[in-house]
C-alpha cells in the first residue's frame, strides 16, 4: 500500500469517527428532553430495547374483522410514539398503508403519507391510536444504528465505485495506453479491504423485526411486548 492509498484509508476512518462523534453528541443532547419506552423479551425480561419518542419505526397491525365479503384487513404504520397506556399506543404517523383482503381472493390497498415524508405537506404528521392487542410485529433500529448504517452504506458505495471505475481509469498510461496492473491492484486492495469491513457492519446495523405479544400472554424468546416508563 503506497502513501496515497494509506492517506485515503485514514481519511475514511477520520470521516467515520468525526461523523459518529458529532451524531452521538447531538443525540445525547436530544435524549435529555424526550420520553422513552421499552420492548421487553417475553421469555427473558432482562432483555430490554429502549425506544425513544423521537425515533421512527414501523408496526404491522392485523385487526379482527367480521364481514360477509372481507376476509381480513392488514395495515402497516410508520411513525413515532407520542403516548402509551396499558392497552393503547398513540403514534405520530408519517406513512400508513392498509390492505383489505376479500373472500373472492381480491384485495385493495390504500396508502397515505404525512409530514416530512410527503413533499405536499409542510409540517407534522397525523396522530393515530393503535390497540396494542392487534400489533403483530415492529421493525426498528435505534437512531445510532441508523446513522451508522448510513455511513457504512456510503463507504460501500464509494469503495465499489473506486473498485469498478476509478481503479481501472487511474491504472491506464494514457500516453501509451498501457495498463499498469501494479497500480490497479494497489487501488483494488484498499477498496476491497474497505468493502470487506463495511458490508458486515452495514448488515449488523440494519433495522430488525420483532414479533409482538401482550405482556403475560406467552413466554417465548421470539416475542416481545411494549412497556411504558411510569
Amino acid at each position: 500500500m503506497n502513501q496515497r492509498h494509506f492517506i485515503l484509508l485514514l481519511t475514511c476512518i477520520f470521516v467515520f469517527h468525526f461523523t459518529s462523534s458529532a451524531q452521538q453528541e447531538k443525540t445525547a443532547e436530544k435524549n435529555k428532553q424526550e420520553a422513552y419506552y421499552y420492548l421487553v423479551n417475553s421469555a427473558d425480561t432482562t432483555k430490554r430495547i429502549k425506544i425513544r419518542s423521537s425515533e421512527k419505526f414501523s408496526v404491522e397491525i392485523q385487526e379482527p374483522y367480521s364481514d360477509s365479503t372481507i376476509r381480513s384487513i392488514k395495515s402497516s404504520t410508520t411513525g413515532s410514539i407520542r403516548t402509551m397506556e396499558d392497552s393503547t399506543m398513540t403514534m405520530k404517523i408519517y406513512h400508513y398503508r392498509t390492505t383489505t383482503y376479500y373472500k373472492n381472493d381480491s384485495s385493495i390497498t390504500a396508502e397515505n403519507r404525512y409530514g416530512a415524508n410527503n413533499p405536499h405537506v409542510t409540517y407534522g404528521g397525523a396522530l393515530k391510536n393503535i390497540d396494542l392487542r392487534y400489533i403483530s410485529s415492529i421493525t426498528y433500529s435505534s437512531q445510532t444504528k441508523s446513522d451508522a448504517n448510513g455511513i457504512f452504506g456510503a463507504i460501500i458505495y464509494v469503495s465499489a465505485q473506486n473498485l469498478l471505475l476509478v481503479a481501472p481509469l487511474v491504472s491506464i498510461k494514457y500516453n501509451t495506453w498501457e495498463f499498469n496492473s501494479e497500480r490497479y491492484f494497489q487501488w483494488a486492495a484498499v477498496n476491497l479491504a474497505l468493502l470487506a469491513a463495511s458490508v458486515p457492519l452495514a448488515m449488523a446495523t440494519l433495522d430488525k423485526t420483532y414479533k409482538i405479544t401482550r405482556k403475560g400472554a406467552k413466554k417465548d424468546k421470539e416475542y416481545w411486548y411494549f412497556e411504558s416508563v411510569k
